[in-house]
């Protein structure tokens, strides 16, 4: 028989006071590398789905450096500002990805250069986690490409931060 231990092991954690470097602790140093975010880059293919009224529905592929293959959907509305250029906006961007699905809103300039070529300028996007793996991430960036004003297919090269 072998003989019990009286009073039974507890695990028992220590308190570590935190290490101070120059006046910081080591944990703020570590905060403020991981808010900066990473570099993120990648390609996005759109073409029309639909028109209702005077909404633009198109959909596409993504091909992103930090999420891989995914998909993108937005509805949209065009105003002319000036001859030639289109002013693109939407709210309802949706950037799906195998981890999450992100929102937001997207707007750019597009340029017609002829009836079967435009140019798409000053990009912006700002998207918010929603479900999954993306929630409380945020993907803020700009973008710029080319497409046929025609057939309503474009091609965008992005680059942003994902925080």
């Amino acid at each position: 028989m072998r003989p019990t231990r009286y009073p039974p092991r507890r695990n028992r954690r220590r308190r570590r006071e935190p290490q101070h470097y120059h006046g910081t602790t080591a944990t703020s140093a570590g905060a403020a590398s991981r808010n900066a975010g990473r570099p993120d880059h990648g390609t996005i293919y759109t073409g029309e789905i639909r028109t209702a009224g005077t909404m633009l529905y198109q959909a596409g592929s993504v091909i992103d450096s930090l999420f891989g293959s995914g998909t993108v959907t937005f509805a949209t509305t065009f105003s002319q500002t000036e001859p030639g250029v289109i002013h693109l906006v939407t709210k309802t961007a949706r950037l799906f990805t195998p981890t999450g699905v992100l929102t937001g809103t997207i707007s750019a300039d597009i340029h017609v250069v002829s009836a079967t070529h435009s140019v798409v300028t000053h990009g912006k996007m700002t998207l918010r986690g929603i479900s999954a793996g993306q929630r409380h991430h945020r993907l803020i960036g700009t973008f710029a490409g080319t497409g046929n004003p025609m057939t309503t297919h474009y091609t965008f090269g992005y680059s942003a931060t994902y925080r």
